[in-house]
């Protein structure tokens, strides 16, 4: 493979991605077909909250319910993605690169459905309680509109789910030597403060939920900070 002409390379890649295309729009599909299960599922997050969910637009159930399905057609085919990637990267690796990358695979999938998991069950319901909390006292009720909630849901799932990828290239860097622990400890403070900076950009204009992912973000580093001594330490970095 190594020697193949470089637009044969993207034939193989391109049949890969078609697999992997195939298999989300058919997870899709039948996400729609059990469009009231998935949605059942996804408004899960509501529960103990008093409000009712409606649609004030003609079309707007019909794209909550296509909207949960590719959401979650992606999150389930998300693992033959990163697979088929890896596939053809792994022929290129020398034999020595090959067990790392392989574990670089596996936390990449592991470490969006992790996030994905958090986001659904503590995000979600934190974001979804202080937005209620505003309707108490002043006689607005509240009918949430049931596409915003989708939309809202997919965008911290997603978005977290990706958010917890942060780990992987920075340990990639420590792998390389272009950083190292000691860097990684120094730095802290910063960190510290970015995280929480990013919390308030990605999540809703709470404290609470802004709170919880910067505490979430901030562990995953020191838990890179952790990893980064195993891979330091044939360098002689500790």
């Amino acid at each position: 493979m190594k020697d193949m002409p470089f637009l044969d390379h993207l034939e193989i890649l391109r049949k890969k991605l078609l697999i992997y295309l195939a298999a989300f729009l058919l997870l899709s599909v039948f996400f729609f077909i059990s469009g009231e299960r998935l949605l059942n599922f996804i408004t899960a997050p509501l529960s103990g909250i008093p409000v009712s969910l409606v649609y004030i637009r003609p079309q707007e159930k019909i794209t909550a319910y296509l909207n949960a399905s590719l959401l979650a057609g992606f999150i389930f085919s998300f693992p033959l993605l990163v697979i088929q990637i890896a596939h053809f990267i792994f022929p290129a690796l020398k034999k020595e690169e090959k067990i790392s990358f392989f574990f670089v695979t596996l936390f990449v999938i592991l470490l969006f459905i992790t996030g994905s998991a958090f986001a659904y069950m503590f995000l979600l319901p934190f974001a979804c309680s202080f937005f209620f909390s505003f309707s108490a006292g002043d006689g607005i009720y509240p009918l949430w509109s049931v596409g915003t909630y989708v939309e809202l849901a997919s965008a911290l799932i997603f978005i977290i789910g990706c958010v917890f990828q942060a780990p992987l290239p920075v340990l990639f860097m420590v792998k390389t030597g272009v950083i190292d622990k000691v860097f990684l400890r120094k730095f802290r403070r910063h960190v510290l403060i970015a995280v929480f900076i990013i919390s308030a950009v990605i999540t809703p204009p709470d404290i609470y939920t802004q709170a919880a992912v910067g505490t979430v973000l901030y562990m995953l580093y020191e838990i890179t900070i952790f990893l980064s001594g195993f891979l330091t330490t044939g360098r002689g970095k500790t």
